[in-house]
C-alpha cells in the first residue's frame, strides 16, 4: 500500500489556526502528530486540539498512542463508557512507570475527560472513538493481560498460552525466532476482542489518529 507524508503543523499554536488541517485530514486515513520535546505544555495543548478536531470534524475514531498497551486499553473502556472509574485521572493512575507525567498530566486529563463526554453524547455510540496504545515496553504486564484475556475467554486453548509464556521466558535470540507465531497470535486477539466500525462517507472504513 502506498503511503505519503505531508507537513501539517510547523510550530504549535491555536488548533483553529491552521488550515492545511481540511485538506490534508480530508484525504488520508492517518494523521501524525509528532513534537519536539517531551512535557512541553504547548505541544500537548496542540495536539489535544487538533485531535478533538479530526475526531468532531473529520470522523476520525482512533486515537493510536505512544503508550503502553494495558495502561491505554483502562482508558480506551473509559472514554468508551466499559469502566468503573470515576474520572479521567483514575483511569489514567495505571500509567505508573517514568516517565509516568508523559501521559498522566493534566492536558491529557482535559482531554480524556472531552473524549469521555463526546462518546456519552446521545447517538454517539454507533462510532465510538477509542484510545489504543502502540508500546510493549512493560512487556509482562502485557503477557499477563493476554493471559488473562486468554483465561477468561479460552481457558482450555493451550497452544496460544504456551507461545505468550515461553517468549517471556527465552532468551532473546529465541524470541527472535517466534516473532511470526506471537504476531499471527496477537492478530488473532485483535480480531477477536477490538471493534471497528465503519466511519466516514467516501472511506469506509476507520480513521485514526
Amino acid at each position: 500500500m502506498a503511503m505519503s507524508f505531508h507537513l501539517l503543523v510547523r510550530s504549535s499554536g491555536p488548533a483553529s489556526r491552521h488550515p492545511d488541517l481540511d485538506c490534508t485530514a480530508e484525504s488520508n486515513q492517518l494523521v501524525l502528530i509528532g513534537e519536539a520535546s517531551h512535557g512541553t505544555h504547548e505541544f500537548y495543548a496542540t495536539r489535544a486540539e487538533l485531535t478533538k478536531r479530526l475526531i468532531d470534524e473529520k470522523g476520525f475514531r482512533a486515537v493510536a498512542l505512544e503508550a503502553d498497551w494495558p495502561d491505554s486499553f483502562r482508558v480506551h473502556r473509559f472514554v468508551t463508557g466499559r469502566s468503573e472509574d470515576a474520572s479521567a485521572a483514575e483511569a489514567l493512575s495505571d500509567f505508573q512507570r517514568f516517565p509516568a507525567w508523559m501521559w498522566r498530566n493534566t492536558v491529557v486529563v482535559e482531554f480524556i475527560e472531552w473524549l469521555h463526554a463526546w462518546n456519552g453524547r446521545p447517538g454517539a455510540e454507533k462510532g465510538l472513538v477509542g484510545i489504543y496504545g502502540l508500546d510493549l515496553y512493560s512487556m509482562h504486564t502485557s503477557i499477563e493481560s493476554v493471559l488473562g484475556y486468554l483465561d477468561k475467554m479460552d481457558p482450555h486453548e493451550r497452544g496460544a498460552r504456551d507461545i505468550v509464556t515461553h517468549a517471556s521466558s527465552t532468551s532473546a535470540k529465541s524470541r527472535k525466532l517466534m516473532v511470526p507465531r506471537l504476531l499471527a497470535f496477537f492478530r488473532a486477539v485483535v480480531d477477536r476482542c477490538w471493534e471497528f466500525r465503519p466511519v466516514g462517507k467516501k472511506r469506509g472504513k476507520e480513521r485514526r489518529v
